[in-house]
């Protein structure tokens, strides 16, 4: 009997110390592909502004923080069964399951430029009929029209 209530004591004790230790830490995905110096990848290793601003949300919240670098195929899917606690640099209109989630308040607003041979146009519409080059599965909403 008392080598029963030994077990059942050890097992109660791990299983809540791996619960505890999963409780302190806050996961974060990190869309893949994003460009330096939002995210630096390097010899298995992440680093970068993304990384920065998780960790410093992590110590506010006295948690320490862990990441995967995941494709924006999987981000929805990984947020809404729990296996991330939180995604950096995203957007509403990048998400179909945007009613499923909870947005924060817009961290910091970011300029996209187009780049190409002088002169460039002046104004979006000057670009009607051109060819531009964009990012798979990014969304344009100011080029959409």
């Amino acid at each position: 009997m008392k080598t029963k209530l030994l077990y059942f004591l050890s097992f109660f004790i791990l299983a809540h110390s791996a619960q505890a230790k999963t409780e302190t830490e806050l996961r974060a995905a990190i869309p893949a592909g994003l460009a330096p110096p939002l995210l630096i990848e390097k010899e298995g290793k992440v680093d970068g502004l993304i990384v920065d601003y998780v960790n410093a949300l992590a110590e506010a919240m006295g948690r320490t923080a862990s990441f995967s670098v995941v494709t924006r195929y999987r981000l929805n899917r990984y947020m809404l069964t729990g296996q991330m606690d939180v995604l950096c640099y995203t957007s509403k209109i990048w998400d179909d399951g945007v009613k499923k989630l909870d947005f924060s308040e817009v961290l910091f607003n970011k300029k996209e430029v187009i780049i190409g041979p002088a002169p460039m146009p002046k104004k979006i519409s000057d670009l009607q009929g051109k060819k531009i080059g964009t990012m798979l599965q990014y969304v344009y909403p100011k080029l959409d029209p």
